[in-house]
């Protein structure tokens, strides 16, 4: 009996011994990655980088760039044609972003300045079209120029691959800014969409042939800069995938917020808290937290895991496309790593 009751104890013992599970550590609240950077160009990136999906533009000075096209490899040299130059990367609300889509954008500057005009350089077929506002119909969607008011402009604000989006203007003695959107095919002119404005549910999409994009909900225009004799401008919103990368600016133009949204979701992660560059795909969202501080910080998505990936000395973030993310030093080195991803553990 004392020997059927010892084994008994042994058995049991055994199966919970079994049971007691086993100390797993924990997973670091913030993973940092150390990416192996290389230099894509040692010098002269003075006019920044733009990186949309599988192109990537080198603004070197407003007369050269560089584009490369990450799945071929293939890269070329761009000079625009003569009387027009590429805007400044760096500084986009001084003329729009040189690259959209599949199209690098040139402005040219004819003596007069109703005459100027733009040259599109399409990537995939290596030529030169140029784009002439069409001033008329653009000028009818803005109450105050399409009464003739002299002061009234036109000027680049971005190119997707279906239209070209311009920005109106009559001056600081007129009502507010209003955009124009001009088909690059047809030439066919469209008003904004009714509901682009703070707080409404529609955004102009570039990429599309109807133009207009009605955001999934519960997601709003954000709130742009105020100007005391425009109004205020609808804020900015980018998507990747089903995310959203939304900047708002608040009352008085005091502070720029950056929050990240989802579809069919109430995420409104605060991000970017000093405002400083940032950059997306549809795997991750990167942003500087200063020039201080020696990492990126990030969140992958959709886990919303955090990660800190060291950059190079005196690099600030530059772009980030579907294979690379870029960094640029203030005397225009250029660096990149393999866009990061989130590891399987």
């Amino acid at each position: 009996m004392s020997i059927f009751l010892g084994l008994v104890v042994m058995v049991a013992g055994s199966v919970a011994q079994a049971k007691v599970p086993r100390h797993k550590p924990k997973r670091p609240a913030i993973l940092v990655l150390r990416p192996k950077w290389h230099v894509v160009a040692p010098s002269g990136v003075a006019y920044g980088v733009l990186a949309t999906g599988r192109y990537v533009f080198l603004g070197k000075t407003p007369g050269s760039g560089l584009v490369i096209d990450e799945q071929t490899g293939k890269r070329v040299v761009l000079t625009p044609p003569a009387g027009c130059y590429f805007f400044n990367a760096n500084t986009p609300a001084l003329g729009g972003s040189a690259l959209g889509g599949s199209w690098v954008v040139a402005r040219c500057d004819p003596p007069y300045p109703t005459l100027r005009y733009y040259e599109l350089y399409s990537i995939p077929n290596g030529t030169w079209t140029p784009l002439s506002p069409n001033l008329n119909q653009l000028f009818a969607f803005n109450p105050d120029c399409k009464t003739g008011d002299p002061q009234c402009s036109t000027d680049y604000a971005a190119i997707g691959s279906q239209w070209f989006e311009f920005q109106i203007t009559c001056g600081y003695h007129c009502g507010p800014t209003t955009f124009g959107f001009q088909n690059i095919q047809s030439g066919e002119v469209d008003d904004q969409p009714p509901d682009w404005k703070p707080g409404g549910t529609e955004i102009p999409d570039l990429n599309s042939p109807t133009l207009t994009r009605t955001l999934c909900e519960p997601l709003r225009v954000p709130r742009g800069f105020t100007d005391p004799n425009s109004g205020t401008m609808p804020g900015t919103i980018e998507f990747y995938g089903q995310f959203a990368v939304a900047q708002q600016w608040s009352a008085g133009n005091l502070n720029l917020y950056t929050y990240l949204e989802r579809c069919a979701s109430r995420l409104r992660k605060s991000i970017d808290p000093n405002g400083w560059p940032i950059a997306a795909n549809t795997r991750a969202v990167i942003w500087m937290t200063g020039y201080s501080h020696p990492a990126f910080d990030g969140l992958f998505l959709p886990t919303l895991r955090r990660f800190r990936l060291t950059r190079p000395p005196s690099a600030s973030l530059a772009g980030l496309s579907a294979k690379h993310l870029y960094a640029v030093t203030p005397d225009g080195r250029l660096y990149a790593t393999a866009a990061p991803v989130q590891p399987n553990r």
